[in-house]
């Protein structure tokens, strides 16, 4: 799907202003820039609060996927425009957070922008921003995790982040337990018409989501001894759903 592109230049901006510049390759023969969030603005007209490492520190648990700033790729569409930036996903806030990888701060220092024509990849996932989703509260876009592309459907990856307050024990029977962080995945099928269906995790639900190739699908499950709960088993299932379409 990616083409590769082995000599690149990055150049990010905040607020209009250049963040950093990375040489790739020893080489300049293309130049790429795009505008980030700046995350303290972000925070204030969202009315949240950003959370130091200091702060994490105090948390069980993750609001990222990976807390580790991975050096990553940004693709446009088909085509790849920036490379080996330093990135990771903020779950909670459902951002691409990046980094300076001149800094020696453990905190990003901007965002990228929310675009559906942008797919990043970090390390071996790929996430893409979809503005025509709809969550169950109504709050529209996100972004998700492809896990598999195919012609009439593909297979997505929504993480979600609980965060539970500190507990403070009221009896002996009870104990202290800190602030937490709990992550949960949902999968949905998304058609080449847009269209999102949340995957269940019971199997004769998600047969009947599948609808008229449910006879073709079941014995493809039984056949094969797929365990439609582990994602690699479901992108199996889905990919031999699209063969029969």
């Amino acid at each position: 799907m990616f083409k590769k592109i082995s000599i690149l230049i990055l150049i990010l901006f905040i607020n209009g202003s250049p963040l950093f510049a990375q040489k790739y390759k020893g080489y300049f023969e293309s130049v790429v820039e795009f505008y980030t969030r700046d995350l303290d603005d972000y925070a204030s007209n969202n009315s949240i609060k950003r959370l130091s490492q200091e702060d994490l520190k105090r948390i069980e648990g993750s609001p990222y996927v990976n807390k580790l700033f991975i050096p990553g790729n940004l693709y446009k569409k088909d085509s790849l425009i920036a490379t080996q930036v330093p990135m990771r996903y903020n779950i909670l806030s459902d951002q691409i957070e990046l980094k300076d990888p001149k800094s020696n701060s453990p905190e990003p220092q901007a965002a990228l922008l929310k675009n559906a024509d942008l797919t990043v990849q970090i390390y071996d996932s790929n996430y893409r921003y979809r503005d025509d989703f709809i969550s169950e509260k109504g709050v529209p876009g996100s972004y998700f995790e492809v896990v598999w592309e195919g012609k009439h459907n593909s297979l997505y990856k929504k993480m979600e982040v609980t965060y539970h307050p500190p507990f403070k024990a009221k009896t002996t029977f009870d104990n202290d337990r800190p602030a937490e962080f709990t992550q949960n995945e949902t999968f949905y099928l998304v058609n080449n018409k847009g269209k999102f269906t949340e995957l269940p995790t019971r199997k004769s639900a998600l047969y009947k989501v599948l609808g008229d190739k449910k006879k073709e699908v079941k014995n493809y499950v039984k056949k094969n001894d797929l365990d439609t709960d582990k994602e690699r088993d479901l992108a199996r299932l889905i990919a031999y759903y699209n063969s029969l379409l």
